[in-house]
């Protein structure tokens, strides 16, 4: 038995690879059918994907590459990378819910491969034992049905040629600084990839830099504007170039966690201040945060019950310490949108949390935290960190969130009994 590489979406045929088979042995072949890396006996590199939807969908009508290996007497291993890739940026938690409700996004991912027709065997990769947990769990799970493949895979699959939609976030677009190669000019230009679907809770992501400047402009010179995009479609894959001016200034932090206290001049926190206030009085129909993952995750998170919102507001939605500069520069556009009051002001909190000195001001410059209008937003934070402490991710802030969380409980009791 041998395994079959990913090669088979790119239109290599099984017959190819018997060819490249010796002995008990298989050359790994690469996407182009040419042979790389070195001859490992009964492996074979290069993972199949679920982004490489054709054989897949293929399969599903018992055609293409899969039922082939398979009657070729070739095992099929499909890798599926519990937090790496591109299809992380595909499946979102909504999509998890479709594939399989109390199931993470992550896990999600890796039972939709598990359950392809003709994989044999999954090959797991994970960082850490809570990811390792995670990704043995999702496999132990029952398979997904033919027909809920089939509704994944509508959703995930290519367009027709010229349809300009996608479910994957662009890549954040290189920002240099001076003295770096490529310093001058006035611009920066940003290229994004996708395997597009139809619209869909990502579709948001893919446009987002696009809607912020309709909507914010440069917000007075501390957004940096979006001056051109290009579209286009080649062979079902989706490409946009943004070209954006370009940032001088270095993040605060190359981490979106804060590793040391900052010391920021009074006129940064009004600033920040007041940029996120224009934001907030911007009118959306763009979603950052939506009711229906609140009354998921805050119970199970932070241990109360999800709140009802009587002030949802235009959040950034992104505002962590590696999104921002000094002098105040907001970065990264993506995922803004409607959410809770005093969303914003959270997040940077969130993320400061192991700086007292800096929390203190930002409790200080932003007075929503703490108050009952505030209260939605901070237990919507706390739960979402919460949620990524428990996959294995910002362990960092486990103890501090987990205080938080406290915090919030008691403050819910006081205000329930107002």
């Amino acid at each position: 038995m041998v395994a079959v590489p990913v090669a088979l979406g790119y239109g290599l045929q099984v017959g190819e690879i018997l060819g490249h088979v010796e002995g008990e042995g298989l050359v790994d072949v690469g996407p182009g059918g040419g042979e790389r890396g070195e001859r490992r006996g009964g492996e074979a590199g290069g993972p199949i994907s679920l982004v490489i939807m054709t054989p897949i969908v293929q399969a599903l009508n018992g055609r293409g590459p899969l039922p082939a290996a398979g009657g070729a007497g070739l095992r099929v291993m499909a890798s599926a990378s519990l937090h790496g890739g591109e299809l992380p940026g595909m499946v979102d938690q909504e999509l998890a819910d479709l594939i399989r409700p109390g199931l993470t996004p992550a896990q999600a991912r890796v039972l939709t491969v598990a359950s392809c027709p003709g994989v044999t065997d999954v090959l797991i990769s994970a960082s850490s034992a809570p990811h390792w947990r995670q990704a043995a769990d999702a496999v132990a799970q029952p398979s997904l049905t033919t027909a809920k493949l089939r509704e994944i895979t509508g959703v995930l699959a290519s367009p027709r040629p010229g349809h300009r939609t996608a479910h994957v976030r662009p890549p954040r677009p290189r920002r240099r600084g001076p003295g770096r190669p490529g310093g001058a000019g006035r611009g920066v230009l940003g290229v994004g990839r996708a395997h597009p679907g139809c619209p869909g809770p990502n579709r948001k992501l893919w446009d987002g830099a696009l809607d912020a400047q309709h909507a914010f402009g440069d917000l007075d010179g501390h957004r940096p504007a979006l001056l051109a995009v290009h579209d286009s479609v080649d062979d079902g894959t989706a490409y946009r170039a943004e070209l954006s001016m370009r940032v001088d200034q270095p993040v605060l932090s190359h981490d979106p966690i804060l590793q040391q206290d900052l010391q920021l001049p009074d006129a940064w926190w009004t600033g920040l201040a007041a940029t996120l206030e224009r934001v907030a009085a911007v009118s959306t129909d763009r979603a950052a945060v939506r009711q229906q993952y609140m009354e998921r995750a805050i119970p199970e998170f932070v241990g109360i019950p999800a709140l009802a919102i009587s002030c949802w507001t235009t959040a950034h939605a992104d505002g962590h310490w590696a999104n921002l500069t000094s002098p105040l520069r907001l970065l990264d556009w993506e995922g803004w949108g409607r959410a809770p009051e005093g969303y914003d002001a959270a997040t940077l909190y969130a993320y400061t949390l192991l700086q007292p000195d800096t929390v203190a001001h930002v409790r200080a410059v932003f007075p929503v935290l703490g108050s009952p209008a505030g209260l939605a937003a901070e237990a919507t934070m706390c739960a979402q960190l919460l949620q990524t402490v428990a996959r294995g991710d910002n362990l960092a802030l486990a103890d501090p969130l987990r205080a938080w969380s406290e915090e919030l409980r008691r403050r819910f009791v006081t205000a329930s009994a107002i």
